[in-house]
């Protein structure tokens, strides 16, 4: 079941949070987007358990989406997937944009798969110096 974000979910967004990344977000930062008028904020829950989270921005006809992870334990599953596709069906966003790390395969061959396309490059944008790729999707 996917639901809206709730200050309720900040601890267990936060545990996938720092396993799942090097730099991960503060708990202040959760806090300011769940709080910001513009941001549109999604977990996964299975068996009452959060596996998943997608935190992004609903600007006019586009949504960019800032932070996407999923527990280690239902990665591969679908779950990001599926939250991608919850925002598709139900903020009906003309445009979809994301940034993600070249080191980053598995997330690479899951954007590309649902459609988004290769927009561009930030050199060394991430705390280890890998490049940024940005994608974007166009939705018809």
């Amino acid at each position: 079941m996917i639901i809206k974000a709730n200050s309720k979910h900040i601890d267990d967004i936060l545990e996938i949070e720092n396993s799942s990344y090097v730099r991960p977000w503060t708990k202040q930062s959760f806090v300011k987007e769940i709080d910001n008028e513009i941001s549109s904020n999604w977990v996964y829950i299975s068996s009452s358990k959060l596996i998943g989270y997608l935190f992004g921005w609903k600007i006019e006809n586009e949504f960019h989406i800032n932070n996407i992870a999923t527990h280690r334990n239902y990665r591969r599953l679908g779950v990001a997937k599926k939250m991608i596709n919850n925002v598709l069906i139900n903020l009906l966003p003309q445009k979809v944009y994301l940034e993600v790390s070249n080191v980053n395969n598995s997330a690479l061959m899951l954007y590309e798969t649902l459609g988004f396309k290769k927009n561009g490059i930030r050199k060394r944008y991430y705390s280890d110096n890998s490049d940024a790729i940005m994608y974007k999707m166009d939705i018809k």
